[in-house]
């Protein structure tokens, strides 16, 4: 009831609190390791995999990695997040018989170098493309993988940019909830408070690091502009017109600058910003639709 009595500003406000809260709690209760853990005792194929690119280290989860496939589904989480924000997609029977699925730590975040962030859109793509190039070339068999990308978040630029750069074919990119209009972001006052020590010391060492990603993001998206007359693949986004942290209109930016024959859009109503947990079956079964295309 608190919520739904909520308007503008301040339902926006009490959501970003909420998601400060929740954060702080699950940074002092989760643990990576034990996640891991209970997923390979469910599910025996998983591995992990910490990957050199250039000085980073990259890790990787991995399930579902048959030597007969040549399908990939790679998920690359938004900020703050991990791989296992889709331990869901991992545990699918449906994704797991039809792909080999990739989730990722990005840089400055879980197992990825937490105390090194980089707050570099384009240095962040470069370093998760080589790192999941050299897992396909060292770790899969087929010598024609077909790839397709997720995307939430501030994952999606990054999603993107490799999906552009990666030699492989691509099956789809998925964009969740993704920004890509830098004249839709702006520095918030939470996002200026937590740069200051004494509101750091209280914070999470991954509240700060995403922190320290969004401040730079409005400049650093305007490098995004030129990118996309180099689609020549599927792009699928999925946004919700309620989302208060990436505004709904970066759809429209999407319609105006990707070929109308590559790019779809669902667009649901009066959903928020985590498309990937409150819409699963949707996400999954649209990469199962365009798999089977």
């Amino acid at each position: 009831m608190l919520v739904t009595s909520l308007t503008g500003k301040n339902k926006n406000l009490f959501w970003i609190c909420m998601i400060f809260i929740f954060s702080v709690c699950f940074n002092c209760s989760s643990d990576p390791q034990k996640s891991l853990s209970k997923l390979k005792s469910e599910i025996p194929d998983v591995k992990e995999f910490h990957i050199t690119a250039e000085d980073r280290k990259i890790f990787l989860v991995t399930s579902g990695c048959l030597k007969n496939k040549n399908k990939i589904l790679i998920f690359i989480h938004g900020s703050p997040g991990g791989w296992s924000d889709y331990i869901f997609y991992l545990k699918d029977k449906d994704l797991r018989n039809t792909f080999c699925i990739l989730s990722l730590d990005r840089p400055g975040f879980g197992l990825s170098g937490i105390e090194s962030p980089v707050a570099d859109l384009q240095l962040q793509a470069r370093l998760i493309r080589i790192a999941i190039d050299r897992f396909l070339k060292d770790e899969f068999v087929s010598d024609l993988p077909k790839l397709i990308l997720v995307g939430h978040s501030y994952g999606g630029p990054i999603a993107a940019k490799i999906a552009i750069d990666i030699s492989y074919k691509k099956d789809a990119l998925f964009l969740l909830s993704a920004p890509m209009d830098s004249q839709l972001e702006e520095v918030r006052w939470y996002n200026r408070w937590a740069t200051y020590f004494f509101v750091k010391i209280f914070l999470p060492k991954e509240i700060i690091n995403s922190n320290d990603e969004m401040i730079p993001l409005k400049w650093q998206l305007t490098d995004w502009d030129g990118i996309w007359k180099f689609i020549d693949f599927p792009v699928i986004s999925i946004h919700g017109k309620n989302d208060f942290l990436v505004p709904f209109e970066n759809v429209k930016y999407m319609r105006k600058k990707i070929n109308p024959l590559r790019f779809e859009s669902i667009e649901l109503e009066g959903e928020n910003h985590f498309v990937p947990w409150t819409q699963e079956k949707l996400v999954k079964d649209k990469i199962l639709m365009v798999n089977s295309k």
